[in-house]
Parts: C-alpha cells; sequence; structure tokens
C-alpha cells in the first residue's frame, strides 16, 4: 500500500520526528523531475508548518528531502534556504538561494534573500 504525503505530513507535524519520510515519499508515483508536482507541494507545505511552528529544524530536514527528490525544482533550494536562515545558518542557506537562481535567475525571493543575508552581514 502507498503511503499518503498527506497523512505522513499530519503525522510528522504532530509529532517532531521527519525521519523516514524520504523513504515513504519514495514509494509514491514520481512527480515531473523539474518538481511543481502534487508530492513536492505537499513536502513544501509541510516544511512551512514546522517553519511557521518555529521548529526550523524539522523544517529544514523536510526541505532536504524535497532537493533529493526534486533537484531540478529552483523552488525546494528557496525553501530550504528559508529555513536555514531561520535556524541562524547563513552560509548555507547562501549557497541555496544561489542555487535557486541558478535554476531560476528569475527568482524575486532569491535575490531579496541574497541582499538581506549580505546586507546584514558586517562588511570590513
Amino acid at each position: 500500500r502507498q503511503a499518503s504525503v498527506f497523512i505522513v505530513g499530519q503525522d510528522l507535524h504532530q509529532r517532531p520526528r521527519v525521519q523516514g519520510i524520504g523513504d515513504l515519499v519514495r514509494q509514491e508515483p514520481r512527480d515531473p523531475p523539474r518538481g511543481g508536482g502534487r508530492i513536492e507541494s505537499q513536502i513544501n507545505g509541510y516544511g512551512y508548518r514546522f517553519l511557521q511552528s518555529d521548529r526550523a529544524d524539522q523544517a529544514t530536514r523536510m526541505f532536504r528531502i524535497n532537493v533529493e527528490l526534486f533537484p531540478e525544482s529552483w523552488n525546494v533550494y528557496d525553501s530550504l534556504g528559508e529555513a536555514l536562515y531561520a535556524g541562524g545558518d547563513d552560509e548555507e542557506a547562501i549557497a541555496m538561494y544561489e542555487k535557486s537562481l541558478e535554476l531560476n535567475p528569475e527568482s524575486p525571493t532569491g535575490l531579496e534573500m541574497l541582499e538581506k543575508i549580505h546586507g546584514g552581514s558586517d562588511v570590513n
């Protein structure tokens, strides 16, 4: 029986664990490799629920799963960058926003966040 991303996500939001979701999601039929499909959107949605609940570590793990499953989607890198930034990892957040912009040079959030992060650093 295939796992429902909705049920898995609901369960994960109730319990602060993300382990195993990658294996469960891999059982689902794949979305197009460039992303934009149902699974990518659902994982992202649950990642943002963690982020909005001040659980940046869990959000980061969800977004990393999305990056693994949909490496050609600019949006998954953008979301991971947001979680990393929220968790205080500016260096890796910058790398994720740069990857997002490599895949989609028109991404306004990627450009805005890079400016924000660089603007907040103390440059000599």
